[in-house]
């Protein structure tokens, strides 16, 4: 969605296939079902779901913004091609004077997916400055977020990468 967000803004506005793009505007719907599955399922299970649910844009760009690394592991699982287990971090932390930071698991490398995500996080701003030159209000919202999420996630990946694992700790 986030590679053909861009073009279909240019598609959209070069005056051919309105049609088209009336019938497949019902398709954000999709999003409303997402949205009122997540709200219900915090109404069942928290009081306070109003303060939480204002938290939805943020889970959908954190979603949007694991897209990357959620590709390539589908992509070497459909080509049965073996890859190296990444153990998820186990930090330990259960108070304020436990740190994270020079823990054995953490990467200090810069790998292909960071700069891939980099990319998309610059391509999906070139897509807010296009549905704000076309006036194209619908596709914002999703464009922030694409770009919210993918530059959240890069630059994540950058800090943990590139500091000092004293300058992680929190003073």
């Amino acid at each position: 969605a986030a590679i053909l967000n861009v073009p279909l803004i240019f598609i959209k506005n070069s005056g051919s296939y309105e049609v088209y793009f009336a019938v497949m505007s019902l398709f954000v719907l999709a999003f409303v079902s997402s949205f009122l599955f997540y709200l219900y399922s915090q109404k069942d299970i928290r009081t306070d779901w109003r303060k939480k649910i204002v938290l939805f844009p943020l889970f959908m760009a954190g979603s949007m913004g694991f897209a990357v690394n959620n590709s390539r592991a589908v992509i070497e699982g459909l080509l049965s091609r073996k890859s190296e287990f990444v153990r998820t971090p186990k930090f330990k932390v259960m108070d304020s004077k436990d740190s994270w930071a020079g823990n054995k698991y953490l990467n200090s490398k810069i790998g292909l997916s960071v700069i891939v995500e980099i990319i998309m996080a610059l391509y999906c701003l070139v897509g807010i400055a296009s549905s704000i030159y076309f006036l194209e209000i619908a596709a914002l919202p999703f464009q922030i977020l694409f770009f919210t999420g993918f530059s959240f996630v890069a630059i994540t990946s950058i800090k943990h990468a590139l500091l000092p694992a004293g300058r992680l700790q929190k003073k």
